[in-house]
C-alpha cells in the first residue's frame, strides 16, 4: 500500500510546488502522468483483479498469425490484433501493460491539462472515483476509454469536429465496445442547452433509482446479449454502498452550488448534465455491477468539474479555500478508504 500513500503524497507536493510557480502546469501534467504510466504500466501480473486474464490470454495467443487472430472474429478484434502486435514485436506481457497505460494516461493529461482549473485536485478526483484503479485491472476498456478520451475532448471544444469525435469512438469501439457510450456526448451538449433538461435531472435520477431492475435487465439485453443469457443479480458491499451514497449526495451538492447558473447554458451546466447522466446509471450499477462500464464515460467529468465550480469566480477567496479543503478530504477519504481496497490493487508489486 505504500506505493498509493507516495502517489498521492507526490502529487500533492507537486501541486503545491505548482502553485507558488515553481514548476509550470505543462510540466506538473508530464510528471503527474509519468507516474501514473510506470506505476500502472510496470505492475506485477498479480495486481488487478482481470490482469492475470489478460497475462493468461497474451500467451495463449502468442503463436497465432495475424490471420488466424483476425479469424477468432472477437467483439473487441482491435484489442486482440494490438495484443498479437505487441507479442510479435517484445514478447512480454510487460509491454502491453505499458502500452495501456499510456493510451489511456496521455490523452487524459492531455484533457485535463486544457480544461481543468485546479489540475492537482483532477488527479486526487482521478484516483478517488476509481479511474485509476480500473487502469490497474480491465486492460481492454482501459484503452478503450482512452481512445474515448481523445472524442470527449473533441467534444468539449467550441466547435467540435463530430468526424473526429466519430473516428476516436469507432477506434475505440474495436478495442470495447463500452466506448461507443462517448457519442452520447455531442448530443448531450445540445440537450444541455435546453432548461429542462437540467432541471430534471434529479428527477432522472429518481426514476433510475426507482426503476432499476427493469431498466439494468433491458440495458444488458441490448448492449450486452451474451451476459444477459447467464444474468445474475448483483447484490452490493459495502464499498459499493458507501460509494452510491456519496455520489448520490454529490449530485445534489452539485445541483445547488450550480443553482445561479441553471438558467442559462455554461460550461458548468453542461458538466452537471454529463455528470447527472453518471449518477443515474450509477443507481443501476446497485442492481448488476457490469453497469459501472457506462458509468465511467460520464463521471470522468468531475475531474474537471469540481475545479470548475471551486474556482469559480462568484466565490470569495475564503469559499475557495474551504471547498478545496472540503473536497481534498472527501475524495482522499474515497481514495484511501474504497478505491485502492478494490479490485485486488492492494497488494502492489513491479514486474
Amino acid at each position: 500500500m505504500t506505493i498509493y500513500y507516495v502517489l498521492v503524497i507526490s502529487i500533492l507536493l507537486l501541486n503545491i510546488m505548482r502553485k507558488k510557480g515553481r514548476i509550470s502546469d505543462k510540466l506538473f501534467s508530464i510528471l503527474a502522468c509519468t507516474m501514473f504510466i510506470i506505476i500502472v504500466g510496470f505492475r506485477g501480473k498479480t495486481v488487478g483483479a482481470d490482469t492475470w486474464n489478460y497475462y493468461d490470454s497474451f500467451y495463449a495467443y502468442a503463436d497465432y498469425s495475424l490471420l488466424e487472430i483476425i479469424a477468432l472474429n472477437k467483439n473487441d478484434f482491435g484489442f486482440f490484433i494490438f495484443q498479437w502486435l505487441i507479442e510479435y514485436l517484445f514478447h512480454d506481457f510487460v509491454f502491453l501493460n505499458l502500452a495501456a497505460a499510456v493510451i489511456f494516461y496521455v490523452p487524459l493529461a492531455v484533457f485535463l491539462h486544457e480544461n481543468s482549473k485546479d489540475i492537482g485536485l483532477s488527479y486526487i478526483i482521478l484516483m478517488a472515483f476509481n479511474f485509476f484503479q480500473f487502469s490497474m485491472t480491465g486492460i481492454r476498456q482501459t484503452m478503450a476509454f482512452g481512445f474515448a478520451i481523445w472524442a470527449i475532448r473533441e467534444s468539449m471544444k467550441e466547435k467540435p469536429k463530430l468526424l473526429k469525435v466519430f473516428f476516436w469512438v469507432l477506434i475505440g469501439t474495436s478495442f470495447h465496445r463500452s466506448c461507443i457510450i462517448a457519442l452520447l456526448y455531442p448530443l448531450i451538449r445540445i440537450l444541455a442547452n435546453k432548461k429542462w433538461t437540467v432541471h430534471s435531472l434529479l428527477s432522472l435520477v429518481f426514476l433510475f433509482f426507482l426503476f432499476r431492475s427493469q431498466i439494468t435487465k433491458y440495458a444488458i439485453s441490448v448492449l450486452a446479449p451474451e451476459a444477459y443469457k447467464g444474468y445474475v443479480e448483483y447484490v452490493s458491499g459495502g464499498g459499493t454502498t458507501t460509494y452510491v451514497i456519496f455520489i448520490f449526495l454529490l449530485i445534489i451538492g452539485l445541483v445547488l452550488l450550480s443553482k445561479s447558473e441553471l438558467n442559462k447554458y455554461s460550461k458548468k451546466r453542461y458538466y452537471l448534465v454529463l455528470f447527472g447522466c453518471a449518477v443515474a446509471m450509477q443507481a443501476l450499477v446497485i442492481e448488476n455491477s457490469i453497469i459501472f462500464r457506462v458509468v465511467w464515460y460520464f463521471s470522468i467529468i468531475l475531474t474537471v468539474y469540481l475545479p470548475e465550480l471551486i474556482h469559480s469566480k462568484r466565490l470569495t477567496q475564503q469559499s475557495q479555500v474551504l471547498m478545496s479543503m472540503v473536497t481534498y478530504v472527501g475524495v482522499l477519504f474515497m481514495y484511501l478508504n474504497i478505491t485502492i481496497a478494490s479490485a485486488n490493487v492492494v497488494p502492489y508489486q513491479f514486474f
